[in-house]
């Protein structure tokens, strides 16, 4: 399926802020002061998509649901860790991986090819207030030695 297809099969839109495109597709009825205790999206990346370095203040769970592999970047400094989500487990790829709240984080498929559906649940429920977008002066100095990819998934 091409980037329109997912995009129109599942009702995606865009994620302006940190790239790719999504839909709500769970959030839990239940809540503890004030804040759902968990949600869920549709997450898309297509060729010419990333996720923005950013972080949250909840942490979020990545599944791989289809498509093509997807890198994952997240630390707190010094180093962002990857990992890589697809189908291929004898390849070394993760069909799940976790991102503690707090932590940077960031994605775009492996080898820009066609696209990669992804699910991911936070616990409590993602709010935009909890969002925050890295800007690169900041994150080149937090990860010195990997200026080119901050430079890569930054959006300023």
């Amino acid at each position: 399926m091409n980037k329109r297809n997912w995009i129109q099969t599942l009702e995606l839109k865009p994620l302006d802020v940190e790239g790719g495109w999504y839909r709500e597709i769970y959030r839990s009825s239940l809540t503890s002061q004030g804040n759902n205790l968990g949600a869920a999206i549709y997450y898309f990346l297509g060729k010419d998509d990333f996720s923005a370095i950013h972080k949250l203040d909840v942490d979020e769970l990545y599944f791989f649901l289809d498509g093509d592999p997807v890198e994952i970047f997240y630390g707190i400094k010094d180093e962002l860790k990857t990992m890589v989500l697809g189908s291929n487990l004898q390849n070394g790829e993760q069909r799940f991986v976790q991102v503690p709240s707090g932590y940077w984080q960031g994605s775009r498929l492996k080898d820009f090819t066609k696209g990669a559906l992804l699910a991911t649940v936070t616990f409590p429920a993602f709010s935009f207030q909890g969002f925050e977008l890295g800007k690169f002066e900041f994150l080149k100095q937090l990860f010195k030695s990997q200026h080119n990819l901050i430079r890569e998934l930054s959006k300023d």
